[in-house]
């Protein structure tokens, strides 16, 4: 046995779900990719789990490659799903089309991710046959996510003023 797993080697599944769970958060790039290794981690070990029982009580050796192609796709299911869920739960409805202003108008959307006081934002100003008047992304500094939302429709409007566009 490799002596960098001795400290391990008798660990309980628990342990070993409970040592992925007090894993250092700032491992991961972001939240989403924790979970997803989190999720892939836990359904491979159950897996293995598995094929060792197998292996000891009826004998039957089982592909390890196999059983990491598995695990990648079940947790990429868990994970699809869930994410669904999540934004169900959220009132979201992926049917839902964009509705073009009426004639003559603009219709201006925007949006922004804040994290850590760092944001980005966007906004996109259409007409009502769908054509993309403006389209415009920035980042900056910012305390409050609210603010940021704010800011991007006040760059949409400064847009629309600069370009001696009427909208009201």
């Amino acid at each position: 046995m490799n002596f960098r797993l001795l400290p391990f080697y008798q660990l309980s599944m628990d342990d070993w779900v409970c040592l992925l769970l007090s894993m250092d958060k700032n491992l991961f790039p972001s939240l989403d990719l924790s979970l997803e290794f989190l999720t892939f981690s836990v359904i491979a070990m159950g897996l293995i789990w598995n094929a060792r029982k197998k292996h000891l009580h009826d004998f039957v050796v089982v592909d390890v490659l196999n059983i990491a192609r598995l695990a990648d796709k079940l947790s990429a299911e868990h994970v699809k799903a869930q994410r669904a869920k999540l934004l169900h739960a959220q009132g979201y409805n992926p049917n839902q089309k964009w509705k073009a202003p009426p004639s003559n108008w603009l219709k201006v959307n925007s949006d922004a991710s804040f994290k850590d006081g760092f944001f980005v934002a966007a906004f996109l100003v259409r007409d009502s046959s769908d054509v993309v008047v403006q389209v415009a992304a920035f980042t900056d500094w910012a305390h409050d996510v609210l603010v940021v939302e704010a800011f991007a429709i006040a760059k949409a409007f400064s847009f629309l003023d600069r370009a001696s566009i009427k909208f009201f």
